[in-house]
């Protein structure tokens, strides 16, 4: 289980005191992006005003674990009369700073020195990790957590202490704390002696040790999600709900097998990470798993993190817009230290007067993702919504507009979605406009052109394909739509004033 000669070989070629100075400037130049323009309006996020709610009320519903509850409680107990929105995402931009460290440390046992250093880069100017750095929200905080749990599974299984395994106990239920899905760890775990041979001379013993690791992590989990214990009716409920919605879908339902199984490669990871290093990330999978035999233990082990948690998504007909690519956060790092792994493969088969331009090579597939999170941060405050409430308060008619445009009152009614409106009842009502958000009618002008959706969806798409015959005045992003950010929004008049 022990590649310790083949790890040193491979991080030779860079000083340590000058690979400590990189990562740093790498881990500060990280937490800037994170940081840069997270001022935005609350209302931009539906979410982000009910975690408000629950970390001021100290009530919950769980339909997540309270990890991210807690950590903002805690935070906002020492820095008394802080912002709870600022205080949250803050943590989230430490946290997300800290993936970029975690991706460090587990890129150097597979990785040389300097392609580590690369893969922390990807991670810290990846824009699917740095825009939802930005939010409220447990995405980021669970991917740190099931991070740590994964770097301290891979010292645990090369050096077998009780140190490590009190420290995979702990990260593994600060994970299971974050999200219920980190849960799936445990199936990484009771996989590993099919993944590590070593293992199987004391299968036994591994399992005993397991079952201490699973004791604490439970510990752990009950250590910080206690309130669950005093309130089951609620936690019943929530995970109730939380289990129905992961398995009947959201709006709109996404069947695997529609998309063979790729729906968030091409929805959630290209365009989170860019077409370049998604390419160089999955021709490095396609690669390891056609030498399977010859890969270290390492390596086949973060292969299997990257397909369970990969497939187990996909498997669930839920990708609920705006923000499916959420979803995919947790393997992201991993897949961006797979990008690094192939050029380094590049760069040992070639001659020694050639490598240079493996590097080279990482460096212009990094570009295309620096380009768009740089661009994708710098409009987080010049979103669309705002270019919106000033046409409205301009033009001062009478308006309904649906999710996602604006959650200011007074500006004007809101309703869920559109298509829910009869637009003569509407026009005769005195309604002039009414305002959709790309974030809405998206799911719904997909979701008509699916097959086995709900008789709802196909209702809305008609709804919405009639509305959109009126004249309207549409407000795009200066760059685009991400995440929760910047929507398309359609000014629609269905009456003169």
């Amino acid at each position: 289980m022990n590649d310790d000669n083949s790890k040193g070989q491979m991080r030779q070629n860079l000083n340590p005191s000058v690979e400590g100075v990189f990562l740093s400037l790498i881990l500060l130049a990280s937490l800037a992006l994170n940081l840069w323009n997270n001022n935005f309006p609350l209302h931009y996020h539906f979410d982000e005003a009910k975690k408000i709610h629950f970390i001021k009320e100290s009530t919950q519903d769980f339909g997540h674990p309270l990890m991210m509850l807690q950590l903002v409680r805690m935070a906002r107990s020492v820095f008394k009369g802080s912002d709870v929105l600022f205080l949250g995402r803050v943590i989230s931009a430490i946290l997300g700073t800290g993936i970029v460290l975690l991706s460090f440390l587990i890129a150097r046992g597979i990785l040389k020195r300097k392609y580590a250093l690369f893969a922390a880069v990807a991670v810290a100017v990846s824009p699917i990790v740095v825009i939802h750095a930005h939010y409220l929200k447990e995405d980021i905080i669970a991917t740190f957590f099931m991070m740590g749990a994964l770097y301290f599974f891979l010292k645990f299984l090369r050096k077998d202490s009780r140190n490590h395994l009190i420290l995979l106990g702990v990260a593994t239920g600060l994970a299971c704390s974050s999200q219920y899905k980190s849960f799936l760890l445990f199936f990484l775990y009771s996989l590993c002696p099919f993944l590590v041979p070593s293992l199987i001379k004391s299968l036994k013993k591994y399992f005993k040790k397991l079952a201490l690791i699973l004791i604490i992590a439970v510990v752990v989990f009950c250590l910080i999600d206690w309130p669950m214990l005093f309130d089951f009716k609620v936690l019943i409920k929530g995970v109730v709900f939380e289990t129905k919605h992961a398995f009947h879908g959201h709006d709109i339902r996404f069947y695997p097998l529609d998309f063979l199984f790729s729906f968030h490669l091409f929805h959630s990871i290209t365009p989170g990470i860019t077409l370049p290093l998604t390419l160089l990330g999955l021709a490095y999978i396609v690669f390891a798993l056609l030498r399977w035999k010859s890969l270290i233990w390492q390596e086949r082990i973060l292969i299997s993190y990257v397909l369970l948690f990969y497939f187990s998504t996909e498997l669930m007909i839920l990708k609920p817009f705006p923000d499916f690519m959420r979803y995919m956060i947790p393997i992201v790092p991993i897949v961006l230290n797979f990008s690094c792994a192939l050029v380094q493969k590049i760069e040992d088969s070639i001659r020694s007067g050639k490598r240079k331009y493996a590097v080279y090579l990482l460096a212009v597939a990094l570009l295309p993702s620096l380009h768009d999170t740089i661009l994708l941060d710098d409009n987080l405050n010049k979103d669309t919504r705002a270019i919106l409430e000033a046409w409205i308060v301009q033009n001062k008619q009478k308006t309904i507009g649906e999710g996602y445009t604006t959650k200011n009152k007074g500006l004007y009614k809101t309703v869920i979605s559109l298509g829910q409106i009869d637009i003569e009842e509407a026009r005769r009502a005195g309604v002039t406009c009414m305002i959709a958000s790309s974030f809405m009618y998206d799911r719904f002008l997909w979701g008509g052109s699916l097959k086995k959706q709900k008789p709802g969806v196909y209702k809305y798409c008609e709804q919405y394909k009639r509305i959109f015959k009126y004249p309207y005045i549409e407000i795009k992003p200066v760059f685009k739509s991400f995440a929760f950010s910047n929507p398309t929004i359609r000014i629609i008049r269905i009456a003169e004033p």
